[in-house]
C-alpha cells in the first residue's frame, strides 16, 4: 500500500481542511516537526481512514478525534487516498460527533463511511466500492489483509 493523498478536517488539531500529497514528496519522505505539531494525527487519521477505529490504546474513542476547535456541529472528516495492487482507492470516513438540535442540547451523529475505487468509466473518476461502515471495514480488511492493530505495528 502506498499512501497517496490525505485530507482533515475538524479532526483532532486540524480546524479547517488540511491535506497532504504524499505523491508531491516522491518516494521516501519524513514526517518531522516538534512535539504537539500534529505529526501522530496525520497516521491517526490514516488508521481511523482505513480502519474506523482510534489507533492503539485509544481504540472505542473515536469520538475524542473531532477537533477541540471545531464549533459544534461540524463535521470531522478524513480522506485517504492510496493505490494498491495496481489499483487506487480512496475512502471518506465521518468520525462520531454531537450536532446542535433545534430545540437546544446536542444529538450524536453516527460515523459513516464510503470507499470508492478508481475507474475510467465513472464521470467522477470513481466508483462506490463499499458504502457504510461495517462495509467499508470489511472491505477495508479485505484488501489490506491486516487489522488496525497490525496495520500500526507493521505498517506505521
Amino acid at each position: 500500500m502506498r499512501p497517496s493523498k490525505l485530507s482533515v478536517e475538524n479532526f483532532g488539531p486540524y480546524r479547517r481542511k488540511t491535506c497532504v500529497d504524499f505523491e508531491a514528496l516522491g518516494e521516501f519522505f519524513l514526517i518531522c516537526g516538534p512535539t504537539g505539531s500534529g505529526k501522530s494525527t496525520l497516521f491517526d487519521a490514516m488508521t481511523y481512514c482505513l480502519f474506523g477505529q482510534a489507533p492503539g490504546g485509544r481504540g472505542g474513542f473515536e469520538a475524542e478525534l473531532v477537533s477541540d476547535f471545531a464549533p459544534p456541529g461540524e463535521k470531522p472528516l478524513v480522506e485517504f487516498e492510496f493505490s494498491l495492487s495496481g489499483s487506487t482507492y480512496r475512502i471518506l470516513r465521518q468520525a462520531p460527533y454531537a450536532k446542535p438540535k433545534r430545540g437546544g442540547g446536542l444529538t450524536e451523529v453516527p460515523p459513516a463511511a464510503t470507499l470508492f475505487i478508481a475507474s475510467r468509466s465513472s464521470d467522477s473518476g470513481w466508483k462506490v466500492l463499499a458504502d457504510g461502515v461495517k462495509q467499508v471495514n470489511r472491505k477495508v480488511a479485505e484488501l489490506i489483509g491486516l487489522n488496525a492493530d497490525e496495520f500500526g505495528k507493521i505498517i506505521l
